[in-house]
């Protein structure tokens, strides 16, 4: 896709289609081929019986929930007349297990409760799962520190396939001053996808390119947004009838 600043990325309408089956819903989009050197990878796309998946692939978060990578891959967005670089996107998909306690309160059901749980999930993260922690001028600097969502009107909510998407900013200070996006998307009873876009500017390492700050962040927005609508999920009849009885 061409962008304004005379920016053009992967090609997304004429990349492969890409379908992942779990239970309860499908997942869907296009993946351009990968750039640069970077590793890249792409799991089995069948996951209705996640009982066939290794227990190896499964990552253990300090929370209680469990992270399998899916997809991870990485593209430049170049200056089209210099043909220089002058963004790289990293996306990245996993599917996260929630821990039992979250399965049986159905926190990723209804928008408000999601919403609450994310926000809090994000709080537990800066402060390292240490619950005496919260309100303390230890998380407030940890969340700073972090780039976390300083209240829970920052964090973004789209409404798409009959359901709200969330977004927050994750990073650190320490390691560059823009964060990564992180959308989180309902997916069964059991189950949230996360999608991670950690766009890098690289336009200050060539003189040939001088875009102001403001629309370097706009560029970076439109990317994520591309990569986003790019995105679908599917229901079954029997989760859409599930969410209807969340809703009463």
């Amino acid at each position: 896709m061409r962008f304004s600043l005379d920016v053009i990325g992967p090609d997304f309408d004429n990349s492969d289609l890409i379908v992942f089956q779990f239970s309860g819903a499908d997942l869907s989009f296009r993946l351009p081929d990968h750039h640069g050197s970077y590793n890249c990878f792409l799991a089995a796309q069948d996951m209705t019986d996640m009982s066939k998946v290794s227990s190896d692939a499964w990552s253990q978060h300090p929370l209680g929930q469990k992270d399998l990578r899916l997809v991870k891959q990485s593209w430049f967005y170049d200056d089209i007349e210099s043909q220089n670089h002058v963004v790289l996107c990293d996306f990245k998909i996993e599917l996260v297990e929630l821990a039992p306690a979250e399965q049986a309160q159905a926190v990723h059901l209804k928008p408000a409760d999601f919403e609450k749980w994310l926000y809090h999930h994000y709080r537990l993260i800066a402060v390292e799962g240490v619950e005496s922690h919260l309100g303390t001028e230890i998380e407030a600097l940890a969340r700073k520190e972090h780039m976390m969502p300083a209240d829970m009107s920052a964090i973004e909510k789209l409404d798409k396939d009959g359901l709200v998407w969330l977004t927050a900013t994750l990073g650190h200070v320490s390691i560059r001053d823009r964060p990564d996006w992180r959308t989180y998307i309902p997916l069964n009873e059991s189950s949230i996808l996360t999608v991670t876009c950690s766009i890098t500017i690289f336009s200050s390492d060539h003189d040939s390119i001088t875009i102001p700050m403001p629309e370097l962040d706009q560029l970076r927005k439109d990317i994520r947004d591309e990569i986003l609508d790019n995105i679908s999920v599917t229901y079954s009849s029997a989760f859409q009838e599930r969410l209807n009885q969340a809703e009463r």
